[in-house]
């Protein structure tokens, strides 16, 4: 198993070559900047942006924008939930041109369509025409013997199933029934990571999770396998998931292709991971976990072996942020400095075959969403990600 590692020699030359030939420094577009509330940034309708962000009374609100700076619509809802708890999905573009899912993934979740109408929201993979494949607790003969994992298939417009798969040999029942992290490959397959579930048959047998690989079209399991802990992202052939101090990628058949350690006190999550199956590469955004001297970090990997291409330099605290159709990686860069030349937040564009800087924009406050848009321009949305504070969103024009 190999180890990812920063290199605090490369780190310094780094930093220390940024210091003596800072990057440029896109300008702002015209209309542009906003003070809005923090949040996550989606290339929007007819070519501008949706913005969805918290509020501070507990709910959320996405507003879309044209690349003038016009507002075209804002839709809000207050979170009618109980506990409110979050759950894996990131909020994105569905292919059936809807964004969400908004809010709760445990309790309350809800999504817009490209006018800011309500829209039918999916908690896992959706497909263009609007139907979703999602994972779930649910109840099979013996009813008696408790809630089993289910994989759902759920139509547009259709207030029951369409089709479910229990999976056999396990109880499941997560504490605050939040949907099971769910993903596809570029192949259709998905892929369903349920955690901490009870094996049925053996007692007393404990087990982090259970991937289950499902054919949507077919209606079947091809395969279930115990260990992985959470799904992460697609791969063009099979799943990436992260397993207790690293992470793996599995083929379609169930098989692993290649794993790969993490550093002691980092770990990855769903939305800090993006696979770029253009150009062949994994993006791990690496955040600190139980340990207060571990920082943020970045780093690039080959899809296929899973071999190290790249790293964030150790002093920029960096966090990944997106990845641009022409494969321009996006990083939120917070670096501390005991003089101006050395201190640093904001967002560096930078290259995929080398991580080096292509231009970056200093914001005076942490940035939460960065997206490269289909004309080339780049929002930046910056602020207290709770929505309780001053955000600024932006739009940058670095061509």
């Amino acid at each position: 198993m190999r180890t990812i590692l920063v290199a605090a020699l490369l780190a310094f030359a780094a930093s220390a070559t940024a210091a003596v030939a800072a990057p440029p420094s896109p300008p702002p577009a015209p209309g542009w900047p906003k003070s809005l509330p923090a949040g996550t940034v989606i290339q929007g309708p007819g070519g501008g942006l949706v913005l969805v962000s918290a509020r501070s009374s507990g709910g959320f609100a996405a507003r879309a924008f044209r690349r003038d700076g016009r507002r075209i619509w804002t839709a809000a809802r207050e979170a009618g939930c109980g506990d409110c708890n979050d759950g894996p999905q990131p909020v994105r573009l569905q292919p059936d041109g809807t964004f969400g899912p908004i809010g709760f993934d445990g309790d309350y979740i809800w999504a817009v369509d490209r006018r800011g109408r309500p829209a039918e929201a999916c908690a896992g993979v959706m497909s263009p025409d609007g139907s979703c494949v999602v994972g779930r607790s649910g109840f099979a003969p013996p009813i008696e013997a408790g809630p089993r994992p289910v994989v759902r298939g759920l139509a547009r417009g259709v207030p029951f199933d369409s089709w479910q798969l229990v999976v056999p040999g396990y109880l499941w029942q997560d504490e605050f029934d939040v949907p099971a992290m769910t993903v596809a490959d570029a192949r259709g397959i998905v892929y369903v990571a349920f955690r901490n579930p009870v094996p049925g048959v053996v007692v007393g047998r404990a087990i982090s999770g259970i991937l289950v690989a499902v054919d949507p079209v077919a209606r079947t399991i091809l395969w279930v396998s115990e260990g992985p802990f959470q799904a992460l992202t697609g791969l063009t052939s099979g799943v990436l998931v992260a397993e207790p101090g690293g992470i793996a990628a599995y083929r379609a058949d169930g098989t692993v292709a290649w794993r790969q350690a993490i550093p002691l006190g980092q770990g990855v999550v769903p939305g800090t991971v993006v696979h770029d199956p253009s150009r062949g590469r994994v993006y791990l955004g690496r955040l600190p976990v139980g340990r207060p001297l571990s920082l943020p970090g970045v780093t690039a990997l080959d899809a296929a072996t899973g071999d190290e291409v790249w790293n964030s330099p150790y002093t920029d605290r960096a966090r990944l942020l997106s990845v641009g159709r022409g494969g321009r990686v996006y990083l939120a860069v917070d670096r501390a400095g005991g003089v101006a030349e050395t201190a640093l937040r904001g967002v560096r564009a930078v290259r995929w075959s080398d991580g080096r800087a292509v231009w970056e924009r200093r914001t005076r406050l942490p940035v939460q969403g960065a997206r490269e848009l289909v004309n080339g321009t780049v929002a930046i949305s910056a602020g207290d990600p709770s929505g309780s504070g001053h955000g600024v969103l932006t739009l940058l024009d670095p061509r």
